[in-house]
């Protein structure tokens, strides 16, 4: 059997970079990775006459996407038109936040929320962590001039 100087040699160093990046730590678990955060976007949704909109998709999408397209999260509204979208992970300073009805009498709406992190005690020990953000979206849908036209037409 060929003893292979050059396999052992990367295995060798391989073991020992591997060691090197274990060992240079403080037990910290969060000396590697990415920027961490949370947010929580919530509203309500009524029609133009104040009612309130039971029946609707909302979408928090990356602002330069097209509207509710490749959502990062997703929800329907309850009985009385309120929403609350939590999430984690990559925090981003700006969501697209998209609310798609049911009924098509009534027009999709979107806007732009900028979140503002704030980090707490809890999280201190974490240079990874931005904080965590809280943002109100309440939407007010127009009528479909669209689906008016339509259903006149007929």
């Amino acid at each position: 059997m060929k003893f292979n100087f050059s396999a052992m040699a990367s295995h060798i160093c391989a073991a020992c970079l591997a060691f090197l990046g274990y060992s240079c730590g403080d037990n910290n678990e969060d000396m590697y990775g990415c920027p961490v955060g949370e947010w929580e976007i919530k509203g309500n949704v009524t029609d133009e006459a104040g009612q309130i909109v039971s029946k609707a998709t909302v979408k928090v999408t990356l602002p330069e996407l097209d509207s509710g397209l490749y959502p990062i999260e997703e929800t329907k509204l309850d009985d009385e038109g309120n929403y609350i979208i939590e999430s984690g992970g990559i925090p981003d300073d700006s969501y697209k936040v998209v609310c798609i009805p049911d009924n098509q009498a009534l027009s999709a709406d979107s806007t732009i929320v900028k979140l503002h992190y704030v980090r707490d005690k809890k999280h201190r020990k974490n240079p990874w962590y931005v904080g965590s953000a809280k943002a109100t979206v309440d939407f007010m849908l127009k009528t479909n001039k669209k689906a008016e036209t339509n259903t006149e037409e007929h």
